[in-house]
């Protein structure tokens, strides 16, 4: 778990492509499905021109001529005819004993991809893209001879025709996302996509509380998704002109994932991709499987990944008996699972919290894409004996189960989502934290030491009045994602008491040595700063104090500005 400082399904939809089944429409030989998504671009820009040449002939030369694909032109192809790639990424396959597979009518996987995230696309041997519009395409001389007036035409078409038509060519290894963000694809890929894990792994719970006459044990075996493929994709475009591709004034959207390739997607263009789409098709030379996690593997693996972000409302202490609303928002939950009804709140054993809890909630965080916030009412016990803890602890998980699933095969998936020290002023001597529970961090490089400043206010009562620090007792513990916690050298000079009109104020700065916290260039790092230490009393013994739990996120620094 990181902590950062339905009856619904997930959405079948995605939002790059649409979310039907990838139901295969025919087998056809590969240079002729080619070949007719070339015609097809022709006839956008010279409607009234007779092309009725075989389809083959519309192949431009460099994409006949391209090594991945001069070799197979003679094979069979397996068709599809879908909105996207992940709509076929997407689909769960059924294989039968005879080795045969199908869909089964099976809902697909209900990921969705935003337009930041990585593609399936990989470069791998021959892999590669090609882009061809109306003048571009008879330019590079596949095989059909026009008339001047003609190619005037689809010039002319190519420059401002709002009806014309680009392709963009995709030939190669495709590789999934989905596979590689569940580890399936590890030997094709260099790096996994920039796409939410979490979010995967919580599509396929979800798939299998749909299913659940599929989560049985030894029924991984028989579930399949696609790992890669072999073949091309093709995007049909409508309206992106000349003058559009060279400005750049092309917004990508979700639907053409390797367009970024010829178009600037940092400028906010009023031509679209995704909304122009004209079509998309995919062929299939060579599937290779990966098998789907079973929801065993799910509910172990998913409560790693998680990042979950205290929310700021949060308040850092009790001095009361009155109950607190406490919250904490987790990433890569799309709305229609971010319900009350697909979790429950697996409290805490008694003695591992100071609080009792109830009025449990989830619900989504308005203004932010697949984030759930799950919330409680948290009662404080009885307040402490003057020589009790400062600190009140409150952890508790959220739990998802799948109903009807054969026993043992499905244990609950449980993502721990609070596990935190308030500062408890009702003690004789305590501190509290006046600076915000979550801190963004930039570090300036990866191999720098990171610091991060510790402040606290002593709260003192009952005649207690803490004098100094005892010398050597500080400690800090760093926890960050599910990494085991690390404890931090502690100089003198990184402990500071001091008392400004009679109250006194505790300032730690903690040292974080260079790889103590892992990369944040895949996503931000989620950590936590926790402690003691012990202070002199006056006209009492020295007091042991828990330092409040401190969270702080630690990101990638900005990308440099790009050279004019």
């Amino acid at each position: 778990m990181r902590y950062r400082g339905s009856g619904l399904a997930l959405a079948a939809v995605l939002a790059i492509g649409g979310g039907g089944v990838a139901n295969a429409q025919q087998q056809q030989n590969y240079e002729q499905w080619l070949g007719e998504q070339f015609q097809r671009v022709a006839r956008s820009c010279l409607p009234t021109t007779n092309l009725n040449h075989p389809p083959a002939r519309f192949i431009p030369a460099d994409v006949r001529g391209w090594d991945s694909v001069s070799g197979e032109l003679g094979a069979n192809a397996t068709i599809y005819s879908l909105d996207s790639l992940s709509a076929y990424f997407g689909t769960v396959w059924v294989r039968a004993a005879d080795r045969s597979i199908s869909s089964a009518r099976l809902q697909p996987l209900g990921v969705t991809y935003s337009e930041s995230e990585a593609t399936a696309l990989y470069p791998r041997r021959a892999n590669g893209t090609r882009q061809h519009n109306c003048s571009t395409m008879f330019t590079a001389s596949g095989g059909v001879s026009l008339n001047a007036g003609a190619f005037r035409a689809a010039v002319n078409s190519s420059i401002s025709g709002t009806q014309s038509e680009t392709i963009f060519l995709y030939s190669g290894s495709v590789v999934s996302p989905v596979a590689a963000a569940l580890g399936l694809a590890t030997t094709e890929v260099e790096r996994r996509p920039n796409l939410d894990r979490f979010s995967v792994y919580l599509a396929v719970w979800d798939w299998y509380r749909l299913h659940a006459a599929r989560a049985v044990d030894g029924n991984e075996g028989r579930l399949e998704i696609t790992r890669s493929i072999d073949g091309a994709a093709t995007y049909r475009v409508r309206g992106l002109t000349q003058d559009l591709m060279m400005t750049g004034n092309v917004r990508a959207g979700g639907g053409v994932p390797f367009v970024t390739a010829n178009a600037s997607t940092n400028l906010g263009g009023a031509w679209t991709v995704r909304d122009n789409m004209a079509g998309f098709g995919v062929a299939v030379l060579r599937r290779h499987p990966g098998t789907l996690p079973g929801p065993r593997n799910i509910s172990e693996n998913a409560p790693l990944l998680a990042t979950v972000t205290p929310a700021q409302t949060n308040p850092t202490s009790i001095d009361s008996a009155a109950p607190i609303n406490w919250a904490a928002d987790l990433s890569g939950v799309p709305s229609g699972f971010c319900d009350r009804r697909f979790w429950k709140l697996k409290s805490p054993a008694d003695g591992e919290t100071g609080f009792t809890l109830d009025n449990f909630d989830a619900a989504p965080v308005a203004g932010q894409a697949r984030v759930c916030r799950f919330s409680v009412r948290a009662t404080p016990r009885p307040a402490p004996g003057s020589g009790a803890s400062n600190v009140a602890g409150l952890s508790f998980a959220v739990m998802s189960e799948i109903p009807g699933a054969a026993d043992g095969a499905a244990p609950p998936l449980a993502i721990p989502v609070a596990a935190t020290e308030i500062a408890d002023l009702r003690a004789s001597i305590s501190l509290a934290n006046p600076t915000a529970d979550i801190e963004v961090v930039r570090p300036l490089a990866g191999r720098e030491s990171l610091l991060v400043p510790l402040t606290y206010v002593m709260r003192e009562q009952s005649g207690s009045t803490a004098t100094d620090i005892s010398p050597g007792s500080a400690a800090l513990q760093l926890t960050c994602n599910q990494n085991p916690p690390q404890d931090l050298i502690v100089a003198a000079e990184d402990v500071l008491f001091a008392r400004t009109s009679g109250q006194g104020r505790l300032v730690v700065t903690a040292r974080i040595p260079a790889g103590s916290i892992p990369d944040p260039t895949d996503g931000p790092v989620s950590c936590q700063l926790s402690g003691s230490v012990t202070m002199t009393v006056r006209q009492g013994a020295p007091r042991s104090l828990r330092l409040p739990t401190h969270a702080f996120t630690v990101v990638s620094p900005p990308a440099p500005p790009s050279a004019a």
